[in-house]
């Protein structure tokens, strides 16, 4: 139950870092990383990563649950995790776009979304979770 937590977990939160596409041909990438790296820090990762667990856990037994959001709080590596949206959005955003999503998130309706966005993914997660699965499947009966 837990690896389909964290599996499902991560998933929803990369899958919501990326939001458009990216013309890398007008910046440098000193530019893009100081972006991606304020950015990071305006969306307040650790909190983010805190609303996942707990929405992520409401999968889980009752009876598990607290048990779930302590061991994923302390073993999760939030350094890591930030120094990876830095890593894979100055590859796939424009300085330009990331200053755009840091504007926004910084704003107080950017706030708002990004106070909700745990629970948003916490609803999302299973859904997307059971669809993957289901293709999984359907891809094997079909011996892909």
């Amino acid at each position: 139950m837990l690896t389909k937590v964290l599996a499902a977990m991560f998933f929803g939160f990369f899958l919501s870092s990326l939001t458009f596409a990216a013309d890398q041909s007008s910046d440098t990438y000193a530019d893009r990383f100081a972006a991606a790296t304020r950015y990071a820090k305006v969306a307040d990762v650790k909190k983010m990563m805190s609303d996942m667990v707990v929405e992520s856990a409401r999968q889980a037994p009752e009876s598990n649950r607290e048990k779930i959001v302590d061991f994923l709080n302390s073993n999760i590596n939030i350094p890591y995790i930030e120094s990876a949206i830095v890593s894979v959005m100055t590859k796939h955003f424009t300085a330009d776009e990331l200053n755009a999503l840091a504007d926004f998130y910084g704003s107080a309706r950017g706030k708002s979304i990004l106070a909700k966005f745990g629970p948003y993914m916490g609803d999302m997660m299973p859904i997307m979770q059971s669809e993957m699965v289901r293709v999984i499947e359907k891809a094997k009966k079909e011996k892909l």
